[in-house]
């Protein structure tokens, strides 16, 4: 469906129809043209056709939102490198956030999506400068592959507290890592997997024992930015 107003054609990828047709709708009141698509493959063959945005959900089959982003920032579509791509977001999904901010995503949105939210989101998205890496960089980023196929990384939780316990210069721990909004951590937890900003920034390290200053200064940050508010921790011995 198309508006006749639109200047710029926005694809939605995300594998529920109601996600799909909200989005339609907010986005056309707004100007813009849209295009959907079911799954990873569809949004591919799409490409050629999108001059605006891409708006892409995560878990799809055929192609996850991340292979998609993946392929676009190494220069392996027909779409300019730095082309649009907002990423849609769970409450608890720390690692995707991770993942598309390496990969320099434009924006996130956090689901459930506002008008007003998108609205802005869009526009963040769309004028937005990317300082892009070398392909070879982007390259080198490892993504999870459409069926669960996803590759362990350097920072898994639990390797990552494995190689925590194991050191004998971190500090120590106990129980298993839990994601925990930022609003519920507490000083005297222990950051068991890299924090970064939306816009890919580390903001805590794994290993960082968590106290009242940092806490404080971290809930500034995630106030402005809903969507990097999960904090993968573990309790720290007592």
């Amino acid at each position: 469906m198309s508006n006749g107003k639109a200047l710029k054609s926005v694809l939605v990828a995300d594998d529920q129809a109601f996600v799909r047709n909200l989005m339609v709708r907010m986005l056309n009141d707004m100007g813009y043209a849209t295009q959907t698509a079911s799954n990873g493959n569809e949004a591919m063959m799409a490409l050629d056709f999108v001059t605006g945005a891409l708006i892409l959900d995560h878990q799809m089959d055929g192609m996850t939102g991340l292979e998609i982003l993946h392929a676009v920032r190494t220069g392996e579509t027909a779409l300019e490198r730095d082309f649009p791509i907002l990423m849609l977001t769970g409450h608890a999904e720390s690692d995707l956030v991770m993942r598309a901010s390496a990969l320099d995503v434009s924006a996130f949105l956090s689901k459930p999506v506002s008008k007003a939210k998108l609205g802005e989101r869009m526009t963040y998205a769309m004028e937005r400068k990317l300082a892009l890496k070398p392909s070879v960089e982007y390259a080198a980023i490892k993504v999870p592959k459409a069926g669960g196929g996803q590759q362990e990384t350097e920072d898994d939780p639990a390797k990552r507290l494995k190689e925590m316990l194991e050191s004998p210069d971190t500090v120590a721990v106990e129980g298993p890592p839990q994601q925990l909004h930022y609003s519920l951590v507490e000083p005297g937890m222990v950051v068991v997997e890299n924090f970064y900003s939306a816009g890919g920034t580390l903001l805590l390290e794994a290993g960082t024992e968590l106290t009242m200053e940092l806490i404080d200064q971290i809930a500034i940050k995630c106030a402005a930015n809903t969507e990097i508010a999960v904090i993968t921790v573990a309790q720290g011995r007592r």
